[in-house]
């Protein structure tokens, strides 16, 4: 299946985003950190239909009634707590498998502080959505930035 998008200038932020890290990558993916209700009640008035959260239950900022508060909202939720101290091909089978089977769906991708997210769409966007790896990388600016583990999967990976 051929999937395209538009890729949008990095230099822009097209939605002004309550949420912390925002990165909007098109009409139907944006990422970004952890959420809270207020962002969700804005991620559903925004149409979102997915929620995918990369978050660890460790992590700091772990929101632990999320699942219920998103299916509350009327969105859909999927947990992939991605622990990313060894990345691997599979962590990204994982993660491609779900944003595939959703398709079609406004989805919005978090984690902690959108490093794994972000780290997670790269890829996608590079190897599946066909978005040059280049351009992509600029959209990462405005993340708070990758360590060089990422740099060295994302080369393994072909991104």
């Amino acid at each position: 299946m051929s999937i395209a998008t538009t890729l949008l200038d990095p230099a822009s932020d097209s939605v002004t985003s309550p949420v912390p890290w925002w990165l909007e990558i098109d009409d139907s993916l944006a990422l970004g950190a952890q959420i809270d209700s207020e962002h969700l009640a804005w991620l559903a008035e925004q149409g979102f239909d997915l929620i995918l959260n990369l978050n660890t239950p460790s992590a700091r900022n772990y929101w632990p009634g999320e699942a219920q508060a998103v299916l509350e909202s009327g969105m859909q939720y999927a947990h992939f707590p991605l622990d990313c101290s060894h990345l691997t091909p599979h962590k990204y089978e994982i993660f491609r498998g779900i944003l595939a089977a959703n398709l079609g769906r406004k989805t919005f991708v978090h984690c902690a502080m959108n490093v794994k997210s972000s780290g997670m769409a790269h890829l996608w966007r590079v190897r599946e959505l066909g978005h040059d790896a280049e351009i992509a990388r600029l959209d990462l600016r405005r993340t708070p930035g990758h360590e060089p583990k990422w740099e060295s999967f994302w080369k393994s990976m072909g991104a």
